[in-house]
């Protein structure tokens, strides 16, 4: 019967205690509960640019956050069937015909973002290769912050000899 009361106890007092440890808020901090943010001053590229197969496209954006941010992630896909984000403000929303599936450049790379970081300035060159798919294109860029909030942003390309 000792027994059974000792690991009762023992029970009790681990439950407590990882509540007690969950519960803790070791630094002080409040919970971080806002998205990061874009400051689109001197962002690029811009909504509708124009680029040639072979150019390179200088992606500058400054990211910022209330608490921490984290990394951010940049992706262009093809829009030759005219879809949407509704991020976007140019209103250019139309099939394209020329657009060969099968070349359509897709690029995709996270970045890191350094530890500790409120404010982040981005500035990288990326090729385009000569040989893909002329037409519209989206760039999407994703920043989250340290506690998993994320801020989407999407700007329409047109790459075209």
């Amino acid at each position: 019967m000792k027994t059974k009361h000792f690991y009762g106890a023992l029970c009790a007092l681990m439950i407590m205690s990882s509540v007690v440890s969950c519960n803790k808020d070791d630094d002080n901090t409040a919970t971080d509960t806002e998205k990061p943010t874009f400051n689109n001053t001197g962002a690029t590229p811009i909504d509708g640019e124009k680029f040639l197969p072979g150019d390179i496209i200088r992606f500058h954006q400054v990211f910022c956050d209330n608490v921490e941010l984290g990394a951010f992630n940049i992706e262009i896909h093809n829009n030759f069937d005219g879809h949407s984000h509704s991020t976007e403000t140019n209103s250019k929303h139309e099939s394209n015909e020329h657009g060969d599936v099968e070349n359509a450049w897709v690029f995709n790379q996270d970045y890191e973002i350094p530890s500790g970081s409120k404010s982040y300035t981005a500035d990288i060159l990326i090729p385009i290769p000569a040989d893909i798919a002329e037409g519209d294109y989206h760039f999407m860029i994703r920043v989250t912050d340290k506690a998993g909030w994320q801020e989407i942003k999407a700007v329409s390309l047109e790459i075209e000899d």
